[in-house]
């Protein structure tokens, strides 16, 4: 168990501080994939800014418990020519009534990580496994 949560921990770290050798735009498609690969259709971006989408909620059963879920993804641009992303997502079971909860999906952003630099993808995952084993090791 330490070991695969000293690999989570690295993967979430070096995910949500990476920074894309590219300018925003340029990850608009595949932010814009993966949403539609999980079954969310993006509006329009708000308020004409190239820089924010958000998704219409997509409703699901779960168990007996009608959930609905949409994301709000953001970009920065610590520079024109890089990027970095926060894909935040929202869940409740009543969208119009109270907030949703509200949680970064570095999941998603691992995802898109994987695809767009996948060098750095590697390099990270390297590391993950190098603390997980010597996490593992010194739980025995």
């Amino acid at each position: 168990m330490r070991a695969a949560a000293a690999r989570n921990q690295v993967v979430y770290d070096r995910t949500i501080q990476h920074v894309y050798a590219m300018p925003c735009q340029n990850l608009w498609p595949a932010v814009q994939s993966l949403l539609f690969e999980r079954g969310f259709a993006a509006q329009p971006p708000i308020h004409g800014q190239l820089l924010v989408i958000e998704t219409q909620w997509r409703t699901e059963l779960r168990g007996s418990a009608t959930w609905f879920t949409r994301y709000f993804v953001q970009a920065f641009a610590p520079t024109p020519s890089q990027c970095q992303l926060v894909m935040n997502k929202n869940e409740t079971q009543t969208p119009a009534v109270g907030t949703p909860y509200h949680t970064r999906d570095w999941d998603a952003e691992w995802v898109l990580l994987q695809r767009l630099d996948h060098a750095r993808a590697e390099q990270i995952a390297t590391e993950a496994n190098v603390a997980g084993d010597k996490a593992g090791a010194e739980n025995k």
